[in-house]
């Protein structure tokens, strides 16, 4: 499954994704600062979409629907450029708009029309969480710092890594419990826990520095990541061609032939 199907309106600010930093880690949640309403979304992928915009975003989401503004395997500059494992977090980072303010009371982000952005949100981290196997898991402070992979507010960002003039969105009313139930609900793959996610790492990286002498529990994962992926009715070639299934495949089984990184 892709996002793909979405209406695409191009941001003016969106550039190649390192390879390095390919497939994205991090899962930023942002408000527009602007009002709910049915078109708040289309409204501002038009915003980001000016010459002159000095922002931009993977995607928008208000109550009944959800637009592309920048592609996955490129870059969008929604957080400054604060340092996140090597690089930058715009550089390894999926990110959405939801229509409302930062100010917004708990109360306030589950009346109607919030909930309905949440979810149309929570839909596309969904799809993230699959394909790029990002934990849905709101990241602390100390575990951003520390390069693992999860979601987190664009206020973590700012204060986890002690950004000068970043923003606070979406605020501490934000219900992240609630949009976390909703993402894992909407999910159709295993969830993985940050822990779990960098444990498949750790391995695969072991792995090739030690040819092939496995961490028993890091192989474990990466197989039961390939057998569900086999498994589907409709396996998605962007999760085997590109993603992280790709590397897991690689791994697992190196006398097959895969092209890695976006297609």
């Amino acid at each position: 499954m892709t996002l793909e199907h979405l209406p695409y309106v191009p941001a003016t600010l969106q550039w190649p994704r390192p390879s390095v930093c390919w497939p994205p880690a991090l899962g930023i949640v942002h408000d527009m600062e602007a009002p709910e309403g049915p078109l708040t979304a289309e409204n501002c992928a038009q915003f980001f979409a000016r010459p002159n915009a000095t922002g931009s975003t993977h995607l928008c989401c208000d109550e009944n629907s959800t637009v592309r503004c920048v592609p996955d395997e490129r870059k969008s500059a929604g957080a400054k450029g604060a340092p996140y494992i090597g690089r930058t977090v715009n550089d390894w980072a999926l990110q959405i708009e939801h229509a409302g303010y930062a100010r917004q009371s708990r109360a306030e982000w589950l009346d109607r029309s919030s909930l309905a952005t949440m979810e149309q949100g929570a839909r596309a981290f969904a799809v993230w969480s699959d394909v790029y196997v990002i934990p849905p898991f709101r990241l602390t402070d100390a575990q951003i710092r520390s390069g693992l992979h999860g979601l987190c507010g664009h206020g973590d960002v700012t204060r986890a890594l002690r950004v000068s003039g970043g923003h606070t969105d979406p605020g501490f009313g934000f219900p992240w419990d609630v949009y976390l139930e909703m993402i894992r609900s909407f999910k159709e793959a295993e969830v993985w826990t940050p822990e779990e996610k960098q444990t498949l790492l750790d391995g695969a990286k072991a792995s090739i520095a030690m040819n092939d002498r496995w961490n028993k529990d890091a192989r474990t994962k990466l197989e039961e990541v390939w057998t569900n992926l086999m498994d589907r009715d409709d396996p998605d070639p962007g999760f085997r061609n590109g993603t992280v299934g790709a590397m897991v495949q690689r791994i697992l089984y190196p006398e097959t032939e895969v092209v890695a990184g976006p297609q």
